[in-house]
């Protein structure tokens, strides 16, 4: 038994939509390797635009397809033997055979594409997803600025790492935080948000405001302070092993006033996330 699992009476992955990369990382007729779950994956990008995440070895021979694999239209194609696959995993072409092999399958993964970054649907029993990757709709504001943030890696459990979000105590104790108040809850489908008020120090005193966090399955949460600006953060955690989990923010902040580049105080605010997350 691992150290996790002896820790936590759950699964090492529950149910959810993880994110797996951002949409810049896979760029058309790219093939990138990746490892999440346990298990090695491939995510690659067709002509059709549409991003696809496979499990990463061949159904022939267990070639890496991450490795030296390559986009034809919208299939995968193998470095070793030229076996190429669709979207779903089918094979579709065998270059020196009349024939695809019509057993020859490759798991593939549901995948959703928003707010900039690749999510993949995790079910244990291989069910399909019963909801979807919420839209932020600060990802398309004129006004805000999209930032990918810091990642880190953690020896932790996904849903030790969004216990903060109704933990207002430790605010005070690891952040400094005065103020902060009791969380108030909320649950719709997938979704629970905490909203709790907040004493924000500022240059100009402090200011009485709020920070809502909503919480979409334990991959997911959005984070959006009141009272002082418009902004909002995407906080997003996911399995890499059974022992380690990889999370990190994406940022929407407001615009400089020149239009060119995040203003100082949506810089301020990404300073203090990462500061907060460090701690």
């Amino acid at each position: 038994m691992s150290t996790a699992a002896a820790r936590f009476p759950f699964p090492a992955t529950p149910t959810g939509w993880y994110q797996v990369a951002y949409g810049t990382d896979v760029p058309p007729g790219s093939v990138v390797p990746l490892h999440y779950f346990g298990r090695e994956l491939v995510c690659y990008r067709g002509e059709s635009g549409t991003a696809q995440v496979l499990d990463a070895y061949c159904a022939h021979l267990g070639a890496h397809l991450g490795h030296g694999g390559r986009v034809e239209g919208d299939d995968i194609v193998c470095p070793f033997h030229g076996w190429a696959f669709d979207r779903e995993g089918r094979n579709t072409d065998i270059p020196y055979s009349r024939r695809p092999n019509r057993k020859a399958r490759i798991p593939c993964w549901p995948v959703a594409e928003a707010n900039g970054a690749i999510y993949v649907w995790f079910a244990a029993d291989g069910s399909p997803p019963t909801w979807s990757v919420p839209q932020v709709p600060e990802c398309d504001d004129a006004e805000l600025v999209w930032q990918a943030g810091e990642r880190w890696t953690m020896r932790t459990h996904v849903q030790e790492v969004m216990e903060n979000v109704v933990d207002v105590a430790h605010f005070r104790f690891v952040h400094g935080t005065s103020g902060f108040g009791a969380a108030s809850l909320d649950e719709e489908g997938p979704m629970l948000r905490a909203t709790a008020g907040v004493t924000f120090v500022t240059p100009r005193g402090d200011v009485e405001g709020a920070v809502i966090s909503e919480l979409w399955g334990l991959g997911i949460d959005v984070v959006r302070p009141t009272g002082i600006l418009r902004a909002a953060a995407l906080f997003t955690v996911t399995p890499v092993d059974d022992e380690t989990v990889e999370s990190g923010y994406t940022f929407m902040v407001p615009r400089a006033k020149d239009g060119d580049g995040i203003s100082n105080v949506g810089r301020g605010l990404i300073d203090d996330f990462h500061m907060q997350a460090r701690q």
